[in-house]
């Protein structure tokens, strides 16, 4: 399995719907997914099996209040 699927796939989710926050999910749960954002959030599943790490899938990430660019070789900024 991948680790932290529940997470990864929150994160993916939320970015194939075009939102950086996982919260908003809650409030979407009942309405089906766009064929586009369900064809996208497939892509980036098959991406997150083969353990491509969430934030280069997703193509940025937050980090201290900052949304940062991040694509490999780029290190994933970590809160350590």
């Amino acid at each position: 399995g991948v680790p932290e699927a529940e997470a990864s796939a929150e994160f993916l989710l939320a970015a194939a719907l075009g939102s950086r926050s996982r919260g908003m999910l809650s409030a979407l749960a009942e309405e089906p997914l766009a064929p586009p954002a369900a064809r996208q959030f497939g892509e980036m599943v098959g991406e997150r099996l083969a353990r491509k790490p969430v934030q280069y899938i997703i193509g940025e990430w937050s980090f201290l209040e900052l949304n940062l660019l991040v694509r490999a070789p780029v290190l994933v900024p970590r809160p350590e």
